[in-house]
């Protein structure tokens, strides 16, 4: 979240964090605001978290919570966030005290009523006060809730550290969608986050049994976070990954869907591993497959010269060397000249000899500075330039050897 600074003054709570910076004070009367772009202070409802019980406040929040009847802190410090409307409500409405006592998550909700309702969040302080007078099963369905009495009585077993807004509104939608959740939510004996991850994703449909949801309830290590029910959705995404029609069991503890994940994280390993040794076996097996067709293109060339051979000596004569050579750069006058550079340096010069043939091409071998093979490429100008030129297995020359065949080639055209 990144590092928060305090300071209290005179009775004000000055907190800035990241780019945003407020001020509280309760005396004469509750206030938050908000410094604008301008340093003005303007009136706020922070959704952030104040106070936490145990340990840990800054000396600044500490001083700030003695200004504050203790009991009204005692009654919004277990909440992960959205503290400053509740706070205000009960220090500003008897009956809101009273309401949160018995039922801490309805104070919750009612306060901070825009998150279910909408609008903003003066106006939802205002709508509060008013609102919080009411019997509790029509509070709930004013918030979005079913309006029965079951409503209210699992409200009422959900453990302020699991009430965050999103996670409540998930609910909400859980409960209108399937009404036999509120009964199954009343046999349990809390329900905390990991409870509430279940309740809030009932199209799990009996992934989570009865016996699981109650160990769970139970679970200090559920109260604030669902690590089972993370674990359930990270399998259950890995396995569709595996077999989008498998289906996964009926849970019956926590331990067992830890094995479940243990085993399907494996299997995913082991299919991610297999698949990328068949990507590997693919690309290989292309690779062989052009060098294969390679090679018989080359075949190809060699016996279509050997048959013009056969037919005729006339057939196996090159047109004369359209640039002459020298003692290092030597042109290739027949077939088996060719084939013979071809062998020696591990290239396709023999498949050339119909192009030679035709004009269009001549070969030249090339023995200083350093090995090479040279082709030469009529334009429509009638002059010859240099098409390629590639070292053993055509692999790059030297630019030295390059800069000389260029230099050859420009001094024999002048």
């Amino acid at each position: 979240m990144g590092r928060m600074v305090s300071r209290f003054d005179d009775g004000a709570l000055t907190l800035r964090h990241l780019a945003r910076e407020y001020r509280f004070q309760w005396h004469p009367s509750p206030r938050a605001e908000e410094r604008d772009g301008r340093g003005r202070w303007t009136e706020a409802w922070p959704d952030i978290r104040l106070f936490s019980p145990g340990p840990g406040e800054s000396e600044a929040v500490a001083a700030f919570r003695k200004t504050i009847p203790a009991d009204l802190v005692a009654a919004v410090e277990r909440f992960p966030s959205h503290q400053w409307s509740p706070l205000v409500l009960m220090g500003t409405e008897p009956y809101a005290h009273d309401l949160a006592l018995t039922c801490p998550v309805l104070a919750f909700c009612v306060a901070n009523n825009h998150c279910f309702r909408g609008g903003m969040a003066d106006i939802a302080a205002s709508l509060a006060r008013r609102h919080c007078r009411q019997p509790r099963k029509e509070i709930a369905g004013w918030l979005g809730f079913p309006p029965v009495d079951s409503t209210a009585k699992v409200l009422a077993r959900i453990c302020p550290e699991a009430a965050t807004p999103s996670a409540l509104l998930a609910l909400q939608v859980a409960m209108r969608g399937q009404p036999e959740l509120r009964k199954l939510l009343l046999h349990l004996p809390s329900i905390n986050a990991g409870v509430m991850f279940f309740a809030s994703r009932w199209r799990l449909g009996g992934l989570p049994t009865f016996s699981l949801l109650s160990e769970i309830a139970t679970s200090p290590e559920e109260l604030e976070s669902a690590l089972t029910g993370s674990l359930l959705i990270d399998a259950l995404r890995l396995m569709n990954e595996i077999d989008c029609t498998r289906h996964a069991p009926a849970f019956k503890s926590a331990d067992q869907v830890r094995r479940f994940h243990e085993s399907i994280v494996r299997e995913h390993h082991e299919l991610v591993l297999r698949r990328e040794a068949e990507r590997a076996a693919e690309i290989q097996r292309r690779q062989e497959q052009a060098r294969a067709e390679a090679c018989r293109r080359r075949e190809r060339a060699v016996a279509e010269d050997r048959r013009w051979r056969h037919r005729g000596s006339d057939q196996t004569k090159f047109p004369l060397p359209p640039v002459p050579g020298k003692d290092t750069i030597i042109p290739l006058t027949t077939v088996q000249d060719l084939e013979q550079e071809s062998v020696e340096q591990s290239n396709c010069a023999a498949s050339m000899a119909q192009a030679v043939r035709d004009g269009g091409s001549y070969i030249y071998r090339v023995v200083y500075p350093s090995r090479a093979t040279v082709e030469l490429w009529k334009g429509r100008d009638l002059r010859w330039r240099l098409a390629q030129i590639k070292g053993p297995r055509n692999g790059k020359v030297p630019s030295k050897t390059r800069g000389a065949v260029i230099r050859w080639l420009d001094e024999a055209q002048q």
